[in-house]
């Protein structure tokens, strides 16, 4: 109690020091509290865009076989599963120095990413191809719809056609 009582007439007896420190006790405490807050509408709005941009992705497995790809479907907790398979990559896709890496995506994976045909459609023949948007800077036109593409996957070279 001894202590108690020094310390209140240790602040009476200071009343300057006193008042300056709860003021920047005050002034710190309402700057935390607008930092956090801010902090919080960042990481709220870098969710949603994320949330827009990618898709409702929760996990990312990656080098999963067919078999397991399949297990991991049937699991109960999984609500949804998609698949994202990559074949390869292009260090120059059409002799351009744009590289690509080329795959397929089931429809579960095309719905939970987001993935969207911005001109034209999703291919459905063998020789048929989308591709993403960044790669239309390595053609001469503007109008990459219905060109042909030779690409060469493994030893094999195929010419396709862009429909996406």
């Amino acid at each position: 109690m001894f202590w108690v009582k020094l310390a209140f007439k240790s602040l009476f007896q200071r009343r300057k020091i006193s008042y300056l420190m709860v003021l920047i006790i005050s002034i710190s405490m309402v700057f935390l509290i607008m930092v956090n807050s801010a902090t919080e509408e960042i990481l709220k709005y870098t969710k949603e865009k994320a949330y827009e941009k990618y898709g409702e992705h929760h996990a990312i497995i990656n080098n999963l076989s067919e078999k397991e790809f399949k297990e991991l479907k049937g699991i109960h907790s999984v609500k949804k599963g998609g698949g994202i398979f990559l074949v390869g990559y292009i260090e120059d896709f059409d002799e351009s120095s744009v590289g690509a890496s080329i795959g397929w995506f089931d429809k579960s994976a095309l719905e939970l990413g987001h993935i969207h045909i911005l001109h034209g459609r999703m291919p459905v023949h063998k020789n048929e191809i989308a591709i993403e948007s960044f790669l239309t800077d390595s053609f001469k036109t503007n109008d990459v719809i219905g060109a042909d593409v030779k690409l060469k996957i493994g030893a094999v070279e195929e010419v396709y056609q862009i429909v996406g």
